[in-house]
């Protein structure tokens, strides 16, 4: 099993709708997808300085799986809003 996490730092000038757009275009995607074996995303339940303000946390069967998520039609839109609304974005691949 693989995967996937995803620590994001927001904007400061990064609104509320911003963010749940952001939410909206990666749950779309991940709910979409026949590849995902699960899943858990949102923000941070204790947010502070050098924290990050929000994870994604994906699950995949193998690498090949998450090529085919990586893919998908869905992740452009996804990917579009984290890095118009996201300061950084923190990423690793882990198997387990």
């Amino acid at each position: 099993m693989i995967r996937q996490i995803a620590v994001i730092q927001w904007k400061d000038e990064t609104t509320a709708e911003q963010i749940t757009e952001a939410d909206r275009a990666i749950r779309l995607q991940i709910e979409s997808s026949d590849v995902v074996e699960s899943f858990a995303v949102g923000p941070n339940l204790r947010p502070g300085t050098g924290r990050g303000d929000y994870a994604v946390v994906v699950d995949f069967l193998d690498m090949d799986s998450w090529h085919r998520f990586d893919e998908h039609p869905l992740h452009a839109p996804a990917r579009d809003a984290l890095l118009r609304y996201a300061k950084s974005i923190a990423g690793i691949h882990v198997e387990f």
